[in-house]
């Protein structure tokens, strides 16, 4: 099954695969990110009662702006329960990639979102939340999810922000 690209742009790059969000952050997020992401959430919350977060980043990001940053943290509180697992991946090397994974578990741990898990690389997190998604195999599940997200990777568009759930 393949992935419904909902969004493309040279910030954030997210699709859905059954009850997986999957997120190629590839710069720095804006408040129209986080907007997107909660529509996203509220229409999957609709049909799935619980949502598997994928989210890579490289340790080049630049930090969203702090409007975003807020209007993240709401979107967070508001859909908190309806998330099962997050996978994070710093798709990097190095010091200050290790570095950024620290900071997200101590994050996790002062936040009390312990349902936060970080991983050095997109097979391992895949590996690691395949079992949660809805209802294949996760072997099945593996190979699909990586097979969209290396699709997502792939897409590049200045367009604006589609829909397609």
């Amino acid at each position: 099954m393949a992935s419904s690209l909902t969004l493309s742009d040279n910030a954030l790059g997210l699709a859905i695969y059954k009850n997986v969000v999957l997120f190629d952050i590839r710069g720095a997020l804006e408040v129209a990110h986080i907007r997107h992401i909660e529509n996203t959430y509220a229409e999957l919350v609709k049909r799935h009662a619980q949502l598997v977060l994928l989210c890579v980043a490289r340790r080049s990001v630049a930090v969203a702006s702090v409007e975003a940053r807020t209007e993240g943290a709401k979107l967070a509180g508001r859909f908190r329960t309806a998330v099962r697992h997050m996978a994070v991946v710093i798709d990097d090397e190095g010091v200050v990639a290790d570095l950024y994974r620290t900071l997200l578990r101590v994050f996790s741990l002062a936040s009390r979102f312990t349902r936060i898990k970080i991983y050095d690389d997109i097979a391992a997190a895949v590996q690691g939340l395949a079992p949660m998604v809805d209802p294949d195999s996760p072997a099945v599940v593996e190979r699909e999810l990586i097979r969209n997200f290396e699709r997502l990777r792939n897409e590049r568009s200045s367009a604006p922000a589609r829909t397609v759930i």
